[in-house]
């Protein structure tokens, strides 16, 4: 099991005394972990996709699961619906366009109207949110199962 380290990626200067953003990578077996912490900001998830995507990984795995359970001041209550779109939209601009993803989000985090999710599917991606890490497994498995090799033809 490979472990990258921890990455910090700077919020942007409107969060003062902010905890920045930072991800862990494990690639798993056929996909690729992203735990990440630190308090949300829009520019600070910007920054951080950005950072994760030059970095490469993302190039190599194709499955991914980004739990961010672990991010502070994010509750669906509190983020307006036009900075989740643009947060979304984001996502699909710096992301590669054959990714599947999973996001799995706390309780507080989840939108029940799945407006992220719709964003993000309306523009090609791949996408689940969850607020179960079993959930987005099956669902990485689901696809992964399926895009499986094809068993060698038989010769008649």
């Amino acid at each position: 099991m490979d472990r990258e380290e921890a990455e910090e990626v700077a919020l942007d200067a409107a969060t003062p005394g902010a905890a920045p953003l930072q991800f862990v990578t494990d690639v798993r077996d056929g996909y690729l972990y992203v735990r990440v912490t630190g308090d949300y900001s829009l520019q600070g998830a910007r920054d951080a996709c950005r950072h994760w995507m030059d970095s490469g990984l993302a190039h190599l795995h194709r499955s991914v699961i980004a739990d961010i359970r672990g991010v502070r001041n994010f509750r669906a209550s509190t983020v307006a619906v036009m900075q989740r779109f643009e947060l979304a939209q984001g996502l699909v601009q710096v992301l590669p366009p054959d990714i599947r993803l999973a996001i799995v989000e706390s309780d507080e985090q989840f939108d029940p109207e799945r407006f992220g999710e719709l964003v993000m599917s309306n523009r090609g991606m791949m996408v689940r949110i969850t607020t179960s890490l079993d959930d987005a497994l099956a669902w990485i498995g689901t696809w992964r199962d399926s895009h499986a090799a094809a068993p060698a033809t038989q010769e008649r």
